[in-house]
């Protein structure tokens, strides 16, 4: 640039702009995304993760389909149920989407639906039944 015109703090900074959007793009990436893109590269996969739909078939025998969850975040509670089961594309992961109560939505592994299980709902008859501790 011009001697005396004043360049911005970002032409100044170290990396350029450009990798520190990079580094930082992955905050606005769903959780399931960023979940399959980390299996995939854990496998060696170049192929991008996408979320797929699971067979109704398979979906209805899944015990932690319709589960309903309590997970405490920065001393807020915050509660939702198993709404729907997607897989991933190269993974094969199945990914649980939880609905919340004030309308949000969040994928969770098998592993995390697990760990804030408060009850699931017991086949097609529907009697809930609580999660053992």
């Amino acid at each position: 640039s011009a001697p005396g015109i004043a360049r911005p703090a970002w032409e100044l900074a170290s990396p350029p702009p450009s990798a520190l959007w990079e580094s930082t793009a992955s905050v606005s990436v769903p959780m399931a995304d960023t979940l399959a893109m980390q299996a995939g590269a854990q496998e060696g996969h170049s192929e991008e993760e996408r979320l797929e739909d699971l067979p109704e078939e398979e979906k209805k025998c899944d015990p932690l389909l319709n589960a309903k969850i309590r997970r405490v975040e920065k001393g807020e509670e915050f509660e939702g149920f198993v709404e729907d089961i997607e897989i991933g594309s190269v993974s094969k992961e199945r990914l649980y989407r939880i609905k919340y109560t004030d309308g949000d939505l969040e994928h969770f592994t098998e592993d995390q639906v697990k760990e804030f299980l408060i009850s699931k709902v017991a086949g097609a008859g529907g009697g809930a039944e609580e999660a053992e501790e």
